[in-house]
C-alpha cells in the first residue's frame, strides 16, 4: 500500500513534538512505515521522519522567506494534487478540487 500523508507547512514535522498537530503526523507516519508501508510525507524540506519525504519548502515559514506564505501552501497542495495517482489512499478527485 502507498499512502501520502500531507502535513502543514507552517511548522516542520519531528518525533518526539509536544500534542501538536505536528506531533500527531510525526506519528502516525513514522508508526505506519513502522508497520511496513510505504508513506510519501509532504511537508517542509527540514522535517524529520521514517517516510519518504517530499518537499516544496525547504524550512517552515518562519525560516523560509523565498515566497508568501500564500505561495507556498498553493504549490504544497499543487505538488500533491499532481502526484495523487501514485498512492492507493487519497481523497476522491471531487475533494482535491482547489479552485
Amino acid at each position: 500500500m502507498r499512502i501520502a500523508m500531507l502535513a502543514p507547512i507552517a511548522r516542520r514535522i519531528a518525533p518526539g513534538a509536544s500534542a501538536s498537530v505536528e506531533g500527531y503526523i510525526s506519528a502516525l507516519t513514522d508508526g505506519l512505515v513502522h508497520q511496513g508501508i510505504h508513506v510519501s510525507l509532504f511537508a517542509t524540506g527540514d522535517s524529520q521522519t521514517q517516510a519518504q519525504l517530499v518537499a516544496v519548502c525547504s524550512a517552515d515559514f518562519g525560516r523560509d522567506s523565498l515566497a508568501p506564505a500564500e505561495i507556498r501552501e498553493a504549490l504544497h497542495l499543487l505538488e500533491v494534487s499532481a502526484r495523487a495517482e501514485e498512492f492507493d489512499l487519497r481523497c476522491p478527485p471531487e475533494q482535491r478540487n482547489l479552485t
